[in-house]
């Protein structure tokens, strides 16, 4: 009877290492992605600053017509 009840938490246990491989992997695609993200919005950061400050230039040398 023992016997029974062990072979059957550990089928119970490789049964669901599948799944829990899936979890984790997720958790590091999601904090993979995450940085990635992090890195996209610092390199728009820098393209707004940088068209803000060639706007402003612009506006300097060519006043507004009216």
């Amino acid at each position: 009877m023992s016997a029974q009840v062990w072979q059957m938490a550990a089928a119970v246990f490789l049964g669901t290492l599948p799944l829990l491989g899936v979890g984790i992997w997720n958790l590091v695609e999601v904090k993979t992605i995450r940085s990635e993200l992090s890195s996209i919005n610092q390199t728009l950061a820098n393209i707004r600053e940088r068209l803000a400050t060639l706007e402003e230039r612009d506006r300097w040398t060519h006043p507004i017509v009216k």
